[in-house]
């Protein structure tokens, strides 16, 4: 009797032991039901990746200038936001760009971030000095800051000049401090923009870049897309989510 009690009394621990392995495998899986070591059961990979958008000659920026304000820039070697004397005539130029994003990414895609990178153009003298005027210039105080704009219509870089410019957000403005030393280069937050451009929302076309305050002496030059030197032309860096 004692041999049989023993016995059953073996095999009722031992399923009270699967029971409960049972349970904490159920108890530690996020879903109802745990998925297998390779995933292949309700699995859904999320894979990351960061991509550097920084096309050559052939992406979209150009410049308008007063000086000129019937000419089209849109091969320009810089992006400014000034406003000099030249001649004892004033003038004020500004900078327009946007990417094809789409032309670089998948469908589907859900963006994490997305920064806009400029550098200074050391290379090209605008207007008469290299890179940004900081702090003063010939012993006048400037008031270098600057802002980018969202391009709300449709533009194209080979016909936009001063009298046809593309509308702007008045209300979408980032505002930016005026550069510390002449080769300082920014790094933008425009990861909504980006999101929406992606989208294909309407009203997603592109940042204008302008001084804040429009009056002599200012200046702050960035490279363009079709500046010589390849690895200071605009960037865009975006991080997305894809499946």
């Amino acid at each position: 009797m004692n041999l049989l009690h023993s016995y059953f009394g073996e095999i009722w621990r031992g399923k009270c032991f699967f029971l409960w392995l049972i349970l904490i495998c159920l108890m530690s899986c996020s879903n109802p039901v745990c998925l297998a070591p390779n995933g292949e059961v309700g699995t859904k990979v999320i894979n990351r990746f960061t991509i550097v958008i920084q096309p050559g000659a052939e992406g979209k920026d150009a410049g308008v200038s007063t000086y000129y304000p019937e000419e089209n820039f849109g091969n320009v070697k810089s992006l400014n936001a000034l406003t000099w004397t030249e001649n004892v005539l004033p003038y004020t130029e500004r900078g327009y760009i946007d990417f094809d994003i789409k032309e670089y990414m998948p469908a589907g895609a859900k963006i994490v971030s997305a920064y806009l990178k400029l550098f200074a153009d050391t290379v090209n003298k605008a207007p008469n000095i290299i890179g940004h005027s900081v702090q003063s210039y010939q012993g006048v105080k400037l008031n270098n800051e600057w802002q980018i704009y969202r391009i709300v219509s449709p533009w194209n870089e080979n016909e936009i000049t001063w009298f046809d410019q593309p509308e702007v957000s008045m209300t979408d403005v980032f505002n930016l401090p005026g550069p510390q030393f002449s080769i300082q280069s920014f790094t933008i937050d425009v990861t909504e923009h980006i999101r929406q451009k992606y989208k294909g929302t309407p009203g997603y076309n592109g940042f204008m870049i302008r001084n804040k305050f429009e009056s002599p002496n200012q200046c702050v030059v960035f490279c363009s897309s079709d500046n010589d030197r390849k690895e200071l032309r605009p960037q865009l860096e975006v991080e997305y989510e894809n499946e």
